[in-house]
């Protein structure tokens, strides 16, 4: 199907530098394709040419965003699953090669914070509950890391081709807020990213060193409460309207 040409310069941008990376004859599965990280994501790896499979347990969101892609020319589907569940994941991955073809990249988007976990005057650190530290990791480090790995890396790593791509963040790093939990599993992202490159890039060529913080660093970051508001005014911000456009040109990764 021939792409569509957009009339708007930004779009027009966007495809000249798609087109250094073309990713026809990729087959890019995102887990949590249906947020807004993994959907732009999907976006631009299905605007450099990869067949798209979006991954997430809501099935109105994900349709929308296959819909999206294929009204720009794209080629997306859907695949209703819980990504912290080993089972769905192999359904899914049966799925995707009935339909679309070998996995060849593996976007792992599918994260996030929740507030049980998140430090605050009322909930302490040490009033945290282990059941919500745990479904934090079950989130975003089983669902966001390990089983799609276990289930799509394997076989990439036999054929000697492929790409996956984890998304971390830059609380990773250094405890900008009060996301205890949060940080702590992207920093467990950070760590068993690097222990997959060097358990499998040297045997079979696939392409592991890849983790991307997408909320700026050059920023002076305050913890009172009205700065940690306005912090996430920015963030808020950011994933509405700057990040998407930036995050699309990220499908360079998955060549």
């Amino acid at each position: 199907m021939a792409k569509k040409v957009s009339t708007d310069p930004d779009a027009r941008g966007l495809i000249t530098f798609m087109n250094l990376f073309d990713l026809s004859g990729e087959v890019a599965v995102v887990i949590g394709g249906t947020g807004v990280l993994g959907g732009a994501l999907a976006e631009g790896l299905a605007e450099a040419g990869a067949k798209v499979a979006l991954l997430g347990r809501n099935e109105e969101r994900g349709q929308a965003r296959a819909k999206s892609i294929q009204s720009k020319g794209g080629q997306a589907a859907f695949f209703a699953t819980d990504t912290v569940s080993r089972p769905a994941l192999q359904v899914a991955h049966e799925k995707i090669i009935g339909s679309l073809g070998a996995p060849t990249v593996l976007v792992n988007a599918a994260g996030g914070n929740d507030p049980k976990v998140t430090v605050t005057a009322e909930r302490p650190f040490e009033q945290i509950e282990v059941v919500d530290w745990q479904a934090s990791f079950d989130l975003n480090v089983v669902g966001g890391f390990l089983l799609p790995c276990q289930e799509f890396g394997p076989a990439m790593a036999a054929r000697g081709h492929g790409s996956i791509i984890n998304i971390a963040s830059v609380s990773a790093h250094v405890p900008l807020s009060r996301v205890a939990a949060y940080s702590a599993a992207k920093a467990a992202v950070l760590n068993l990213t690097a222990f997959l490159a060097r358990e499998w890039a040297p045997r079979a060529g696939i392409s592991e060193q890849r983790v991307n913080d997408y909320l700026t660093k050059d920023i002076d970051f305050a913890l009172g409460q009205e700065e940690l508001k306005g912090l996430y005014a920015f963030y808020k911000l950011a994933r509405e309207v700057g990040v998407v456009k930036e995050v699309k040109r990220t499908a360079w990764l998955g060549g």
